[in-house]
């Protein structure tokens, strides 16, 4: 009768899952390192803020931050509850020191905001903490 360990060799989990700060690879368990986060919620004042991070090889430490100010409008669509909010997002390269403007519109139902102009995509509702990160432009 053999023994196995359920820990080193998990049936049902599929690879990338995190347990206990790892992550599974073919090569096994190995320690993992969050690349990027991102959450939402409101101030004391009840202003909607968005705040996101990502680190890369290519660009750095990237850290965005967004807050709804009197420029702010909210859109809603007709036949849907989605609600959608314009905020200006900053978005700072720690490398280089630049700062980039641009403005954006956070989905308060889905919790996402694309940054065309930067080619970034943030995620605040993503179930491991939020996730920011790069798409490719169609």
């Amino acid at each position: 009768m053999s023994y196995n360990n359920s820990y080193n060799n998990p049936p049902s989990m599929p690879m990338g899952t995190v347990l206990n700060g790892n992550i599974l690879t073919k090569k096994g368990w190995i320690p993992y390192k969050k690349k990027s986060g991102a959450k939402s919620g409101t101030t004391k004042h009840g202003k909607l803020y968005v705040s996101a991070w990502n680190a890369s090889k290519t660009k750095g430490l990237v850290k965005i931050s967004a807050f709804e100010n009197s420029l702010s409008k909210e859109y809603t669509k007709k036949n849907s509850n989605e609600v959608r909010v314009s905020m200006m997002f900053e978005i700072f390269y720690n490398s280089t020191g630049v700062k980039v403007l641009e403005l954006g519109f956070f989905n308060t139902t889905t919790g996402v905001v694309v940054l065309g102009k930067v080619g970034l995509t943030i995620a605040t509702k993503a179930p491991n903490g939020g996730f920011c990160g790069t798409y490719k432009k169609k």
